[in-house]
């Protein structure tokens, strides 16, 4: 079986996620499968978005 990669974007935390999608387990679900064989890289810095 062929392995794709994803990347998944956000602004908020992992912990979060339950309030934004309103359902906390949905989102235990989702970071569950995500994480299982991903890995969290959290970027820090100035936003070029918002100059």
């Amino acid at each position: 079986m062929a392995f794709k990669a994803i990347i998944v974007t956000s602004n908020k935390e992992p912990a979060t996620w339950g309030g934004v999608l309103h359902d906390p387990d949905l989102a235990d679900a989702i970071l569950d499968r995500l994480i299982e064989r991903g890995e969290i890289i959290h970027l820090k810095g100035k936003s070029y978005r918002n100059p």
